[in-house]
């Protein structure tokens, strides 16, 4: 219903612009016609409203070619960022069960997490119309947890570097994704209810 509701929002941005243009150019014109020679304020009033309609039937096009263009790029990053979130909610999963399963050893608990695979995240995130997604809903959530996650691996950068504090946060980080759900929370707007089932078994 949002997807929807935004889609609507933006094709009527793109023809009403043009629209109004047209009819303030003509309100404005109409003003200055010449009551007593009507016939030569027709022609001019009707050849400069030809050309004000040239000039927004082209901006209505460009309109709806950066619409398209904007589709395909929300298309594409939804595609490529559900797989990051995957893999982020399968290691999440895996890391969680280890510190959960009575018969793994203390030590190997103890180890530094593993890094969140953020590839397409990294490779997207360079590019600034991508970026411009994250204006509006659902990309504005979306990204405000990949960010999360990518600090997340900062830190286990350095703690695999060293600093003890680093390890730390780290931990704890993955403990809040853990309890807060918020990696599951991103599952819906990449996947249906069936294809989260299957991904959980």
């Amino acid at each position: 219903m949002k997807k929807m509701i935004y889609w609507t929002f933006e094709i009527l941005r793109v023809v009403l612009v043009p629209v109004i243009l047209v009819l303030m150019v003509y309100l404005y014109l109409s003003k200055f016609t010449n009551v007593k020679d009507q016939e030569t304020s027709g022609i001019i009033l009707g050849a400069v409203v030809g050309v004000v309609l040239g000039f927004a039937a082209n901006l209505i096009q460009d309109g709806f070619n950066d619409l398209y263009k904007k589709h395909q790029m929300r298309e594409v990053a939804s595609k490529l960022l559900g797989e990051d979130v995957k893999g982020v909610y399968h290691t999440i999963w895996l890391w969680d069960n280890l510190m959960k399963n009575p018969t793994v050893p203390e030590e190997i608990k103890r180890q530094i997490p593993p890094e969140f695979d953020l590839n397409y995240w990294n490779t997207m995130k360079e590019d600034k119309e991508f970026l411009m997604l994250g204006n509006n809903d659902p990309f504005d959530k979306i990204f405000e947890e990949m960010w999360n996650f990518e600090k997340i691996n900062e830190q286990i950068k350095l703690a695999k570097q060293g600093d003890k504090q680093a390890y730390q946060l780290a931990i704890l980080f993955y403990k809040r994704v853990v309890d807060d759900g918020s990696c599951k929370k991103l599952l819906p707007y990449f996947m249906n209810k069936d294809q989260i089932e299957e991904l959980n078994k």
